[in-house]
C-alpha cells in the first residue's frame, strides 16, 4: 500500500478503504505501508492507521510504515500523543532510504 502525498479528512475514507481492500488480500505476517510520498496529513491519518491495525491484528498481521522520513514520523507521533493514542499507534517502521 502506498500512501498519497496528503491524507486529510477530505480523502481519508478513500485511503482507508483502498488499504483495507489490500490488507484483505495480503499474505504473510507483515503488511507494509509505503509512506515515502506522504508530505502532509491531519488527524484523519491516525484514524486510518488505527483502522488498519484493527483489521490486521486478528489475522496475525503487523502493519509497518516504510519510507517515512524522520520529520513525518515525529509529527505523526506528536499528533498521536496529543490525542492520547501514542500507545495505540505503536507502528513499527522499516528503514527510510532517501
Amino acid at each position: 500500500m502506498q500512501l498519497p502525498e496528503s491524507v486529510t479528512l477530505a480523502n481519508a475514507r478513500r485511503v482507508r478503504d483502498a488499504g483495507a481492500a489490500e490488507l484483505q488480500r495480503a499474505t504473510g505476517t507483515t503488511w507494509v505501508v509505503d509512506a515515502g510520498a506522504l508530505a502532509s496529513f491531519d488527524s484523519a491519518l491516525l484514524s486510518v492507521l488505527i483502522d488498519w491495525q484493527r483489521t490486521a491484528k486478528p489475522r496475525g498481521v503487523t502493519v509497518t510504515l516504510s519510507q517515512a522520513g524522520a520529520e513525518v514520523m515525529a509529527c505523526l507521533q506528536r499528533l498521536a500523543t496529543a490525542y492520547g493514542l501514542g500507545d495505540v499507534l505503536a507502528l513499527p517502521t522499516a528503514p527510510h532510504h532517501p
